[in-house]
């Protein structure tokens, strides 16, 4: 689920593990979540797995997370239609399950955007999901992230995340064991 809360973004991706991440507002606009787009697959023999096309506004923020179920495996690297930069936030590893997480600043623009991860090494149940947020600092937008992890299907905690600036958006996402879903 996505979480706001004034103009930070914090991300808390929970797969049996967790992680909170905070984004910087502008000074301009308060955060606003425009869409999202996702991608998976369950077997192995790929090293990629791309999310859906989607529209992607100039100067927006885009947070990617990416999960596999494969011990070691880790992203190599993302790219998107449009030429995006991507800067690594965290990465959480439970037993064989794992997320990383992925943000580009000030993006540039496109009508049908599609966003790749590149693994390390053939995995199974591949994810990502693409989440793009309006007034953001397009300068520097990452603020905090926590990391938790746990076998509990009812409930998880990253543990705390204290915000540095007011006006904070939460971005929280998870991934159930075996199950693919994220």
């Amino acid at each position: 689920g996505v979480h706001m809360s004034n103009n930070k973004l914090l991300a808390t991706a929970t797969l049996v593990v967790a992680i909170s991440w905070l984004i910087t507002p502008s000074a301009h606009a308060a955060i606003a979540f425009v869409n999202g787009a996702t991608g998976g697959a369950s077997s192995a023999g790929s090293t990629s797995i791309a999310a859906a096309a989607a529209n992607h506004t100039t100067g927006n923020l885009l947070v990617v997370l990416v999960s596999t179920e494969t011990t070691g495996v880790s992203v190599s690297s993302l790219a998107d239609t449009a030429g995006n930069t991507y800067t690594y936030i965290s990465r959480i590893d439970s037993g064989s399950q794992n997320v990383e997480m992925w943000y580009a600043k000030n993006i540039t623009g496109h009508a049908s955007n599609v966003v790749t991860a590149t693994l390390s090494a053939s995995a199974t149940w591949r994810n990502i999901v693409v989440l793009q947020y309006s007034g953001c600092d397009t300068t520097s937008p990452y603020d905090v992230s926590a990391t938790g992890s746990g076998l509990n299907v009812t409930s998880q905690s990253t543990g705390s995340a204290v915000t540095t600036a007011a006006n904070e958006v939460i971005v929280a996402g998870y991934k159930e064991w075996l199950s693919g879903t994220f």
